[in-house]
């Protein structure tokens, strides 16, 4: 495996322990997977980002990282642990809308009746999504649009992207039943860069680059040029777009222009 990087502990690299070359090549590698993917600890830098990609190409370390770090149990749970990193607004709850089961913050539970009971993201019935589609969900928060979406049809290939890390580990739990749906920690926009994200103290779909709160926290967020993402993820063409980022809709447009 060609890594990018490999995280140095000198006094693992310097112990007088006889090993193969393939196995603690192997430990190695599982430790930085651990650290980089670990839901509670996400990593946004470019170096971390292209690890990643790396590791989730070979199939020998796509192991569930959870049963290895000690934190969690089972892959994907939510923990009480957890939620207090995350420092959300409100209390996380277990919802159940239709066949889904979706953790969210208490406060937010609007949103859920907006997209499954309001169909405010509904599609025109001769509207067809059929296998081959692409939908894409910009500003992904905690799934419930890329799962409204799955309902149109299970095998479009749905890709969500989300920087904001109070919400993405819930998005990740929430869609990891679904093969077809995607999910990106970082933002769409018109470059690559580093921005900071005001994460709103009372609603998280109302955190924003643009606008400041009173009482927000603050938090680097990665932004990466849209149309540079699609062309790397052999998006050729979007059959349905959804954005929902508080301001920073032109600007995704705009890398979109052909």
């Amino acid at each position: 495996v060609d890594l990018p990087f490999m995280l140095p502990i000198a006094e693992q690299d310097n112990a007088s322990i006889k090993t193969e070359l393939s196995k603690w090549l192997m430990v190695r590698t599982v430790e930085a997977w651990i650290l980089l993917k670990d839901v509670s600890t996400y990593f946004s830098g470019e170096q971390e980002r292209k690890l990643i990609e790396v590791l989730e190409g070979n199939p020998e370390v796509c192991i569930d990282r959870f049963n290895l770090n000690g934190n969690e149990k089972h892959k994907g749970k939510f923990t009480k642990k957890l939620e207090d990193k995350l420092n959300l607004p409100s209390k996380v709850i277990n919802a159940k809308v239709e066949d889904f089961s979706i953790l969210i913050p208490k406060n937010e539970i609007f949103r859920l009746k907006n997209i499954f009971s309001e169909n405010e993201y509904s599609i025109p019935s001769n509207y067809i999504i059929d296998k081959d589609s692409v939908i894409v969900d910009i500003g992904g928060n905690v799934g419930a649009f890329s799962l409204y979406a799955a309902k149109w049809n299970q095998e479009a290939e749905i890709y969500s992207f989300e920087p904001n890390p109070q919400v993405f580990p819930l998005l990740k739990i929430n869609t990891q039943n679904f093969k077809n749906i995607h999910s990106h920690f970082f933002g769409l926009g018109e470059k690559n860069e580093m921005l900071t994200l005001y994460q709103n103290p009372n609603n998280t779909g109302a955190s924003s680059t643009s606008s400041n709160y009173v009482g927000s926290t603050t938090v680097e967020i990665e932004i990466r040029s849209a149309i540079q993402v699609l062309n790397e993820l052999n998006i050729g063409r979007i059959d349905v777009l959804k954005i929902d980022t508080e301001g920073a809709e032109v600007p995704i447009l705009k890398s979109l222009e052909p």
